[in-house]
């Protein structure tokens, strides 16, 4: 329901978008969690576009803008099936926080400026 309306259900974050040759090929959305804590969501590169930098440049992005709003840390939730989707949040700096059922919560500290 949220993609419906991004605007609305995004507009006290950050919906990113990645465009190459004016096509839609990666997004990734920030929101607060809490005061302190920035949740990273909607993460997703087209299948034919993976491997090629692009869910870095948008994770990246995102934990930029999260540094720049003053949180200190940014979470996640992602499928504990998804090997290679943890495997891509550990290179980036995430570690596993807890487990629930099949989710896997990450969390990242962010070095403020």
């Amino acid at each position: 329901p949220d993609l419906d309306e991004i605007l609305v259900s995004y507009a006290e974050g950050h919906f990113l978008c990645a465009w190459l040759d004016r096509v839609l090929v990666g997004t990734g959305a920030l929101v607060r969690n809490t005061q302190r804590v920035a949740c990273v969501s909607r993460m997703s590169v087209d299948l034919s576009h993976r491997r090629q930098g692009i869910g870095s440049m948008v994770l990246l992005q995102l934990l930029e803008l999260a540094r720049s709003d003053g949180y200190e840390a940014a979470t996640l939730v992602t499928n504990g099936g998804w090997h290679e989707v943890i495997a891509f949040y550990e290179r980036h700096g995430f570690r596993e926080d807890h487990r629930n059922g099949l989710e896997v919560h990450f969390r990242v500290e962010l070095a403020l400026h």
